[in-house]
């Protein structure tokens, strides 16, 4: 098991296994809690912990590419502003 290798861990291979945690997608949906109700100990529960953050803060998320590929919608390709009430970065007085 590739995750369990990368934290020299691979001797819970069977419990990971045997608990359903078989591929990496399953494995990030782990926390503390239930790698404490399949056995693993504190020390090496933490290793496991950081290693799973570490791979969520490195993989790419649906926010982090929308953000990317739209950056801001109020402004046109030019940069000039779409809103009609928006002046030099402000908006001007509406009326109502």
């Amino acid at each position: 098991m590739e995750f369990l290798n990368s934290v020299k861990l691979t001797k819970y291979a069977d419990t990971f296994v045997e608990n359903g945690f078989e591929d990496l997608e399953t494995i990030l949906e782990l926390n503390e809690e239930y790698l404490e109700t399949i056995g693993i100990p504190l020390g090496h529960k933490l290793k496991i912990m950081k290693r799973i953050k570490q791979i969520k803060a490195d993989a790419p998320t649906e926010n982090n590419q929308t953000n990317d590929e739209s950056h801001d919608v109020s402004q046109n390709v030019t940069g000039a502003s779409t809103d009609p009430h928006l002046q030099d970065g402000k908006y001007s007085s509406f009326n109502y």
